[in-house]
């Protein structure tokens, strides 16, 4: 059997051999499908299926506060929370609370900005990992200790301490204060996503905590309890935590429970399986096109295939043969498909302005290649069969006579096959082109604020020393003055944040006059610190008042703020104080209204706005922002220069203009765009080749039925319009077959459209329309070629 399978082998080699330009064609069109599916699936693999980095990550949970009325989905937790959700024994073997906070290290002189995990006591065996080198806190949050431990990062340990090996027991000064590394953590852990140290849970933390939601939790739940019973516990815990502390856990609050996938990857799940859809799409084009090769081949192998079967050989023997063919093209194409989709891949995280996790890598596993592998017989069966069982299903005498029926060729089982290639190809260009709208609504979505001739960046008011809030204020004051002094500022401001940061800090608030239980009605608004002449400077409006926040216990809002709690005239001089009617807060006095501004996103509501000057409460880190009178590009070195004299030690980081903000809110959109748009040319450009190569083949196959028509009188134009409606008529069966199919994937892909419908008639009649310009297109040159043929030497070929 082995010998036989190696003789239809050499043959099938020998045979396609024969035939370079139809084995690059086949392989070209066999790669671009399975790189496709290789480059997706990595993607797929690495979000979806590969595991955590944790000890059986699928038993990890994390839990939420829900609160609808006031717009949270996803809402922290305070540590009193955490202390009555611990009492769960029976349901959770850990349960540990985080949160993300920017600290600034000092490294022999040296300081940095760094994002640290304020973790709990049982954060490590809850996540299952281990130090690889050291130990960790061992209750060091729990009292007993002082608590100056820091836990860092493979990574920092390399960068910045030169992977020193008596690295355990040096000293790391951490917002001024000395700290003892007392472990090193593996890269793998990626929690608080960005982490690079990790601290205890202080307790001014958890001072904070009684009086703020500010905690993550995570717990490993125990073996024999499922995601389904924990979630069945939710209201029950609800009810515990309402009856401990009924101001923060009103009725319309609730626990709500995720595992820890489905928080890391989000709405990518979806966006993945439409992509994942889409390469399938062109799997599929390349198989039909694959095949339509195959039927044309087997039409000219017909007399050799006859002559072999008259000779002896079996049907199952020409079968085998014809399979080998398309399994060493298959083979070609797989290879070269896992190469192109490799070398995509490695480029994706060059496009992406974040920096990728450590846990997440798209390299290639056997997954991917089993995948590939799989891709690559899906060919064999989907583009190899049918021809060869059809080129092995004629008779001998048939396969004997000379051949030409021009009523036969290009028959219809070719031309079903371009009619499928057209209907996917319409999907495939619905979907880019109902996300490249949506990208360019996008970017005529007014943000709120002027990103032309204004910079931003950051300073950690560290200095290297321990500050106060007088310190700091002094410094921001001294930097916004000599930045102001610069030749060609107009303005500058500082604040305790940018626009478009996808977070901020919300409070609770009350209006003088309103009872409890008005005061629960009020929204969450979000809480920003802004400095004099901020909104002059962004150039965000001001509505009402004067949005002048120089004095005293003053606050602006936005519009979306006063649209929910004012929805007449805004009461300017109205007094409203943070937190419930009990509160010790100061009252506020309102003295403006201003525009919204975007903050969580271009495709995101403008979220209800408290504005307070920053003089009242100067944060660690603090941002600065710039209006030039010219282009804002070249003033790099001039602010950095200008911090560091206005206030030695600091430095100015991450200097950007503000229309780069922007540009980094859309870099998903971008990249979806980017890769629905390469599929969608790549199945046009398959289709289209598909459909020139039916036509063509026709037209060569009917020159004696055109001779004919020639010869009887028809006109170049009539045989150029013959030609032509075969190819358009086929497109048109296609759209109508293709367009109920992009509707039902346009409706699929509706969360990742805006500005738009999913069934935007100027996308899909723009898209039909194109598609019959490139089938008008492929079919021009085989029909030009029809109008030259010579009747006489038409009606001498043999038929």
């Amino acid at each position: 059997m082995t010998d036989i399978w190696l003789r239809d082998l050499r043959l099938a080699a020998r045979g396609l051999l024969r035939k370079p330009a139809f084995c690059l064609l086949a392989v070209t069109t066999l790669t671009l499908g399975i790189g496709a599916n290789s480059a997706i699936f990595s993607i797929v693999n690495g979000l979806l299926l590969r595991p955590f980095p944790y000890e059986q990550p699928d038993q990890l949970v994390t839990l939420w506060s829900t609160w609808p009325e006031k717009g949270v989905e996803r809402g922290s937790l305070s540590w009193p929370d955490f202390e009555v959700l611990g009492e769960q024994d029976r349901i959770f073997q850990h349960l540990a609370a985080f949160h993300l906070k920017d600290v600034n290290l000092m490294v022999d002189g040296v300081p940095s900005r760094l994002s640290a995990g304020a973790v709990s006591d049982e954060f490590f065996d809850t996540l299952g990992v281990a130090p690889s080198r050291g130990r960790s806190f061992e209750g060091s949050a729990g009292g007993g200790r002082s608590g100056h431990e820091v836990l860092i990062s493979e990574s920092l340990w390399r960068r910045n301490y030169g992977s020193r090996q008596d690295i355990l027991g040096l000293r790391a000064d951490i917002d001024g204060t000395p700290h003892t590394v007392v472990g090193v953590i593996p890269d793998r852990l990626d929690l608080p996503q960005g982490a690079q140290l990790w601290l205890p849970l202080s307790m001014q933390d958890r001072q904070a905590g009684s009086h703020a939601s500010f905690l993550s939790l995570i717990a490993r739940r125990s073996p024999e309890v499922s995601l389904e019973q924990v979630q069945a516990e939710l209201p029950r815990w609800t009810e515990k935590l309402r009856a401990s502390q009924p101001e923060g856990w009103p009725e319309e609050r609730y626990l709500s429970a995720l595992d820890l996938r489905t928080l890391r990857v989000g709405d990518m799940r979806t966006v993945l399986l439409i992509l994942m859809g889409m390469v399938g799409f062109i799997l599929l084009i390349a198989c039909v096109n694959v095949a339509n090769l195959l039927i044309a081949r087997h039409e000219d192998q017909r007399r050799e295939i006859a002559i072999s079967m008259a000779l002896g050989a079996q049907r199952r023997q020409i079968v085998r043969r014809l399979l080998w063919e398309m399994g060493l093209l298959a083979a070609a194409g797989g290879l070269g498909g896992l190469l192109v989709g490799s070398w995509g891949v490695s480029k994706l995280p060059g496009l992406l302005p974040v920096e990728l996790p450590a846990w997440l890598s798209f390299s290639l596993d056997l997954k991917v290649l089993a995948a590939t592998a799989g891709a690559a017989l899906t060919t064999v069966l989907l583009a190899g069969l049918g021809p060869a069982l059809r080129a092995a299903s004629g008779g001998v005498e048939q396969g004997l006579r000379e051949t030409g029926n021009a009523t036969t060729i290009g028959g219809k089982g070719r031309k079903a096959l371009v009619v499928v290639e057209i209907a996917l190809s319409l999907v495939l260009l619905v979907g880019a082109g109902l996300m490249t709208r949506s990208f360019w609504q996008l970017r005529q979505v007014d943000p709120g604020f002027a990103t032309e001739h204004t910079l931003a960046f950051e300073v950690d008011l560290f200095g290297g020393r321990p500050s106060s809030a007088d310190d700091r204020l002094q410094r921001v004051d001294a930097i916004v003055e000599r930045l102001r002094a610069l030749p060609g500022v107009e303005s500058a401001a500082a604040a305790g944040g940018l626009p478009l940061s996808f977070s901020a800090q919300s409070t609770n608030f009350t209006v003088l006059g309103q009872t409890a239980d008005q005061a629960q009605g009020n929204p969450h608004p979000i809480l920003k610190r802004v400095g004099d002449d901020y909104f002059a400077t962004l150039g965000i409006p001001v509505t009402a008042g004067t949005g002048e926040l120089r004095y005293g216990h003053t606050v602006v809002v936005n519009e979306a703020f006063r649209q929910r709690v004012w929805p007449s005239k805004p009461p300017l001089g109205a007094q409203l104080r943070r937190g419930g009617p009990d509160s010790s807060e100061p009252w506020l006095e309102l003295v403006g209204v201003v525009g919204d501004v975007l903050d969580f996103g271009l495709d995101k509501e403008s979220q209800p706005t408290l504005y307070l000057p920053i003089r009242s409460e100067v944060p660690q880190q603090v941002s600065f922002v710039v209006r030039t009178h010219g282009s804002p590009e070249g003033w790099v070195a001039s602010i950095r220069r200008a911090v560091d004299e206005a206030a030695p030690g600091e430095a100015a980081h991450e200097v950007l203009a503000l229309s780069e903000l922007t540009d980094k809110a859309l870099w998903r959109w971008r990249i979806l765009t980017y890769l629905f748009a390469t599929f969608a040319v790549i199945a046009l450009v398959l289709a289209a080749g598909g459909l020139y190569g039916v036509v063509s083949y026709t037209v060569a196959r009917q020159t004696k039925e055109i001779g004919i028509r020639m010869a009887l009188g028809s006109s170049s134009t009539h045989v150029l319009t013959m030609v032509l409606r075969q190819a358009l008529g086929l497109t048109a069966v296609g759209l109508c077959i293709g367009l109920p199919l992009a509707l039902g994937m346009s409706k699929a892909m509706e969360s990742l459209i805006f500005g738009i419908g999913f069934a935007d008639p100027w996308t899909y009649g723009l898209l039909m329309g194109a598609l019959l310009l490139v089938s008008l297109v492929a079919g021009v040159v085989p029909a030009r070629r029809a109008t030259k043929v010579d009747p006489n030497r038409a009606l001498r070929a043999e038929t």
